[in-house]
């Protein structure tokens, strides 16, 4: 009987500790796409700023900058 509770709760605790590493894992994915999705909003606020300033040097100089087509 005892030996019958002890794999019980050996088991139980198992069964406890895959969820808790699968929870964790679950929470680390998830940083991990907040950081990602952080750093593609970051690079495409950084890529429009500099299409503007190229757009304006544009404006002022009368030619399209390097990579640019004019529209």
């Amino acid at each position: 009987v005892e030996k019958a509770e002890r794999e019980a709760a050996a088991e139980a605790a198992r069964i406890a500790a895959e969820e808790a590493a699968q929870a964790e894992a679950k929470i680390r994915e998830s940083e991990e796409n907040e950081r990602i999705a952080r750093f593609l909003a970051d690079e495409a606020e950084r890529k429009a700023k500099r299409d503007a300033r190229y757009a304006a040097r544009k404006q002022r100089t009368g030619r399209t900058p390097p990579g640019f087509s004019a529209r």
